[in-house]
């Protein structure tokens, strides 16, 4: 009975290590909190990173204008005057940010009212305890 703790252990320590050294979660939320952005790798066979936009809010908004930056520099711009009912996917990268790096979703949507209102989203970097592995690479 103390081998099968002690491996138990042992292979949840394994897990944790494992969990630690793969790439991050981006989250981020703007500061009325009707909005969130993350950025995270899709467990492909790509090794893409794909970039999604959750509407917290009420209702339908249009979203007019959809910027992702990196170190004040911008990836992508969308204007597309996308109606929005909780999510939009909004980038699918192949590359792994540096955890170092500022990054940045600025979104300008119309309200309920039509009202144009513009959100900066900072996403920042969420280490994870347990992750699966992903064994179809």
């Amino acid at each position: 009975m103390k081998r099968m703790i002690i491996a138990l252990f042992i292979a949840l320590g394994c897990w944790v290590i494992y969990s630690f050294f793969q790439a991050p979660i981006w989250k981020g939320e703007s500061k009325n909190n009707k909005w969130e952005a993350t950025y995270y790798q899709d467990l492909s066979y790509k090794d893409t990173w794909e970039g999604v936009l959750y509407w917290n809010g009420h209702g339908e908004v249009v979203l007019k204008f959809l910027q992702f930056m990196v170190d004040d520099k911008a990836i992508i711009e969308r204007s597309n005057n996308d109606t929005i009912t909780d999510k939009l996917s909004f980038i699918a990268l192949g590359e792994r940010l540096n955890e170092k790096s500022e990054v940045k979703v600025v979104i300008t949507w119309l309200d309920n009212e039509n009202k144009e209102v513009v959100d900066d989203i900072i996403i920042r970097p969420h280490k994870r305890l347990f992750i699966f592995p992903n064994f179809k690479k």
